[in-house]
C-alpha cells in the first residue's frame, strides 16, 4: 500500500537473524525502502554461499538440500546471475526448513561434478568452495572477510561496493 513507484524488489538477510528482509529501489522517493522482517518463529534456516573454482560465483551450481521428514523433500535453488528488473539478489542462497533437520547437501557444480555434505546444522551459515571437500560455517560477512584476509578462504577476485542510482 505504499505510493512509491517500486521499480525492483531484493530479499536479503541483512540482519543475519535467520528472516528475508526486502529491499525495494524505486523511481519516486524515498529510492530505497527497506523492510526489515521482525516476525518471531522457531522456523529454521540454512543458508549457503557458493565460491566455485572457474566460475568464482558458481553461476548455474544447483543445489538441493534433503531434509530428514517422512515425505523425503527436497529443497532445490540454482544460483543465479540476475533475479529481477534492475535487480540482484544476494549471493547467498537461502533455504526455510520450517521445524525439519538437514540430511544432506548435494551442490551440482557448473562443470557436472557433484558433492555431498552431511554435517550440516539447521540455522546456520556456510561457505561451500568448490574442490574444498568441507563446509566452512561462518556467522558473519566480517568473519567471511577475515577468513579471507587469513588465507583459510581464497578471495577470487576483490570488490567495492558504489551505489548507483538510476537516472
Amino acid at each position: 500500500n505504499f505510493e512509491d513507484d517500486g521499480r525492483s524488489a531484493v530479499a536479503h538477510d541483512l540482519d543475519l537473524d535467520g528472516n528475508l528482509d526486502l529491499l525495494i529501489t524505486n523511481r519516486t522517493a524515498p529510492r530505497l525502502r527497506v523492510m526489515r522482517n521482525q516476525v518471531q518463529t522457531s522456523n529454521s534456516f540454512v543458508q549457503l554461499k557458493l565460491v566455485g573454482s572457474i566460475n568464482p560465483d558458481a553461476i548455474g551450481a544447483r543445489v538441493e538440500v534433503h531434509l530428514d521428514d517422512k515425505q523425503q523433500t527436497v529443497l532445490a535453488q540454482t544460483r543465479r546471475a540476475g533475479s529481477g528488473y534492475q535487480a540482484q539478489s544476494s549471493s547467498w542462497l537461502h533455504f526455510g526448513l520450517s521445524d525439519n533437520k538437514v540430511s544432506q547437501i548435494i551442490v551440482k557444480w557448473p562443470n557436472g561434478k557433484a558433492a555431498h555434505y552431511d554435517d550440516i546444522r539447521n540455522g546456520q551459515r556456510y561457505v561451500i568452495t568448490q574442490g574444498a571437500g568441507v563446509v566452512v560455517h561462518q556467522s558473519t560477512d566480517t568473519e567471511i572477510e577475515n577468513s579471507i584476509a587469513k588465507g583459510s578462504l581464497s578471495a577470487v577476485t576483490s570488490f567495492s561496493r558504489i551505489v548507483l542510482p538510476n537516472p
